[in-house]
């Protein structure tokens, strides 16, 4: 019998934390965190901005 390590319990807790969180997601945004996730992992630039851009408050009181 194979003893499980700390490693392998946090990595099938991750896997289910992250298949849970996809899964409520709408497809259009899972395609987008997969790609800027592979963008990212090639060393490349993310496909698009990774968080939505937030105006800052004081943007609109000079426009």
């Amino acid at each position: 019998m194979k003893i499980r390590g700390f490693d392998d319990v946090v990595a099938d807790e991750v896997d289910l934390l992250v298949s849970a969180m996809l899964e409520s997601m709408p497809p259009a945004e899972v395609r987008s965190l997969l790609a800027n996730f592979r963008a990212l992992r090639s060393g490349c630039a993310p496909v698009m901005p990774l968080e939505p851009e937030i105006p800052h408050p004081q943007a609109e009181l000079t426009s």
